[in-house]
């Protein structure tokens, strides 16, 4: 419980039973911490053994020229919208954090789009106006952030608002099949002008 979790220094999930003090019945204990690691094992860890999914089992790196971006930014949409952690309240996509009343507590609950002042100024956005960000795929609207560490023709926005989703490009890592999610193109203005 919570108050066990104080007692044993705050540990944050996933903390084993046996960090906790704790036994179950019929589960195998986890491994001893190391002298190199003396942080007992929290969880199982992949190729903790030393052996990949290779008939070798050895791990193979895989290198090529960097990718260009799979949608640069045109005249209709000029931006280059880059989307990342918002604070540290906020992790992954809120799959747990949006669950916590305290974390929930600590970051904006408006969705919000970081403009660099310069680009501010051309599109005649104040801070906290309303925004429309919209990509080939969607639209969305947000109050605007203004702020020096974007660079201009550029925009930011938070991964963890599920509404950032609706804009960005569906692009995976061929390899990984991770989502990159991480930038695309969007127009940005002011809501209420044309």
């Amino acid at each position: 419980d919570y108050r066990m979790l104080d007692d044993c220094g705050g540990i944050q999930w996933p903390a084993t039973v046996e960090g906790l003090g704790l036994r179950v019945e019929g589960e195998p204990q986890s491994p001893q911490p190391s002298t190199l690691n003396p942080q007992p094992f929290s969880e199982r860890r992949l190729f903790a053994d030393g052996r990949f999914f290779h008939p070798d089992g050895r791990a193979k790196f895989l290198f090529e020229e960097p990718k260009p971006l799979s949608e640069p930014t045109t005249e209709r949409y000029p931006f280059l919208l880059l989307t990342g952690r918002g604070s540290a309240s906020q992790w992954h996509t809120q799959t747990r954090t949006k669950k916590s009343d305290v974390l929930r507590k600590l970051y904006p609950q408006t969705i919000y789009v970081e403009l660099n002042p310069t680009d501010a100024r051309l599109l005649h956005v104040r801070p906290n106006d309303w925004v429309e960000v919209e990509s080939r795929r969607g639209r969305l609207r947000a109050k605007a952030f203004l702020t020096p560490s974007v660079l201009p023709g550029q925009v930011f926005i938070p991964m963890h608002y599920e509404t950032a989703n609706r804009l960005t490009d569906a692009v995976f890592d061929p390899y990984s099949k991770q989502p990159s999610y991480k930038a695309c193109a969007v127009a940005v203005k002011r809501v209420g002008m044309s």
